[in-house]
């Protein structure tokens, strides 16, 4: 074994120099263009060490080439070949439960890894480092609907544990009842009842004080989730006075809600992030129906206290999450906590993996910033528009409808500086011309022909525009016509609309259909409600 480079390996553990330097060293050997001759010169076991400090130091592209040149060369059977093994698994680890393909490249190797060691038990030590390798990897894949992909190896993981390893009984029976909830989260109820009895006696004898929560996991009937089902049956019961919002119907769903807010703490105290989830889904879907501009003051503390443990627990419920703090920024900015809300809105576009919500979240991110800037005038001309909109939204209901309406055109006028006031003034009888008749068939004849006339304009601005900023604007339009609209600016409203159905051909017009909360204990919460992104 040439000392050299025995030397830079072990420095590669500390720095990154010397990883590369070995790595060099090792490739211009296998090359036989070094010194050393050819790779007869030095050990195998150096081509699975400076892999595992390349992945460790981040350049996974040393450690594969290193590991290509080790598999190569048909090492021998010793334990740097599970390691090897291992090393390789890490390279596949997938980012997201969509990558399937890697999950299974993943998988065989860590497989190998563990079929290796079972046959010596000098080498049992690989086995618990290939399972804790293993379940790291899987982590994306611990939510509702993708555990099952997990059966097939986790089982033969498992099986292999509690056959050739005797110190690892914690573990073991941790593993287990990870491999029973996927059987319960694939609906396997048969395969489950039948795998709890093995796990039953393992835990009873080697960890007996895990025996509890192998009972919590098999009884569907625990204390809090029938509660959680109760309380949702109470409110479907209220029917048609909930969807008529009677207030002794919103009184009774709000004090539903304090109840909640009561048994959230009891499922923190147990430490079961299932049962936490199934508590914070329940809540969720019961203040949806209370998320109107009047109600949901109400709401703050409860979502709060979802968004608050569920960011504790790292749920990989995310839609939801996002979902939570987008409702929590707008009751923020009820209150004219506009930091607040935007931090809100920060952490939902952080949670918004998949990108589904991420053009409303960055328009209503922008939005808030607007407001934030009190002295500054914006540049572009949606900021502009967006910036007059809200402050046209503080105006008091003692202010006159003209002070209102010129704010609203203001917004219109940044949006389309070319042809909305050309487009409003189509309702402008002022602006008819008759010319010399003065007879009423003769006015409502050139008023029909100024209306006409005045409103293909709004035609020709999006033709000029192109599909600028087309997103956004149809937000800002809209927006703008509910503001009109809100105030009673009548003719606003309709130039606003107008604008805004010139885009009604366009793509985005889809819009995501909401999902319904799904209890990872059992399986659809049974709500009524559905639950999407209100922005």
């Amino acid at each position: 074994l040439h000392p050299h480079l025995t030397d830079e390996v072990s420095e590669a553990q500390r720095n990154t120099e010397s990883l590369k330097k070995a790595y060099e060293f090792i490739k211009a050997a296998n090359e036989g263009k070094s010194a050393l001759d050819s790779s007869e010169s030095f050990s195998s076991d150096l081509y699975v060490l400076c892999a595992e400090q390349a992945l460790q130091l981040g350049y996974p592209e040393i450690s594969a080439t290193c590991l290509q040149m080790y598999f190569k060369g048909n090492p021998p059977s010793n334990q740097f070949l599970g390691r090897a093994h291992l090393c390789e698994a890490q390279l596949h680890t997938p980012h997201s439960a969509d990558n399937l393909e890697e999950f299974e490249k993943s998988v065989i190797h860590y497989m190998k890894a563990i079929n290796f060691a079972k046959e010596d038990s000098r080498y049992y030590f690989l086995i618990y480092n290939a399972s804790v390798l293993y379940w790291q990897m899987v982590r994306p894949f611990l939510k509702p609907g993708s555990r099952h992909f997990l059966i097939p190896s986790l089982s033969q993981i498992v099986a292999v544990l509690n056959e050739a390893t005797k110190k690892d009984k914690e573990w073991t029976a941790e593993l287990m009842l990870e491999l029973l909830e996927c059987f319960l989260d694939a609906r396997k109820t048969a395969e489950a009842a039948e795998f709890s009895s093995t796990a039953a006696a393992y835990i009873k004898v080697n960890v007996p004080h895990k025996y509890p929560q192998l009972f919590s996991i098999m009884d569907p009937g625990r204390q809090i989730e029938i509660e959680c089902l109760e309380y949702e049956f109470q409110v479907l019961k209220l029917g048609n006075k909930m969807k008529t919002y009677a207030r002794s119907a919103v009184e009774t769903l709000l004090n539903v809600i304090k109840s909640l807010d009561v048994v959230l703490p009891r499922a923190i105290r147990m430490g079961d992030p299932n049962l936490i989830q199934v508590v914070c889904a329940t809540q969720w879907n019961l203040c949806l129906p209370l998320l109107q501009h009047n109600l949901r003051c109400n709401l703050r503390k409860s979502l709060t206290n979802i968004a608050e443990i569920l960011e504790k627990i790292d749920s990989l419920m995310v839609e939801m999450r996002c979902q939570v703090h987008v409702e929590i920024a707008h009751i923020e900015e009820d209150e004219d906590r506009i930091e607040a809300a935007m931090d809100h809105l920060q952490k939902a576009m952080h949670l918004d993996d998949k990108g589904q919500y991420r053009d409303h979240l960055q328009m209503a991110f922008n939005r808030l910033g607007l407001c934030s800037l009190l002295y500054q005038s914006p540049e572009r001309r949606e900021d502009k528009a967006i910036k007059t909109i809200e402050q046209a939204k503080k105006a008091r209901q003692k202010d006159s409808v003209r002070k209102k309406r010129a704010l609203l055109v203001n917004a219109g006028l940044a949006l389309a500086p070319d042809t909305f006031q050309i487009v409003l003034d189509s309702e402008n009888e002022a602006k008819v011309s008759t010319g010399k008749s003065r007879s009423q068939i003769s006015f409502l004849c050139a008023k029909a022909h100024h209306h006409t006339k005045s409103v293909e304009k709004a035609g020709g601005h999006l033709k000029r525009l192109g599909r600028e900023n087309e997103k956004e604007r149809i937000q800002i339009w809209a927006d703008l016509a509910k503001v009109a609209r809100k105030q009673g600016v009548w003719d606003v409203c309709r130039t606003a609309s107008r604008f805004c159905l010139l885009y009604d051909d366009m793509i985005f017009k889809k819009t995501s259909r909401p999902t319904k909360v799904t209890s990872l204990i059992f399986g659809s919460v049974p709500s009524s409600i559905k639950w999407g992104l209100r922005l």
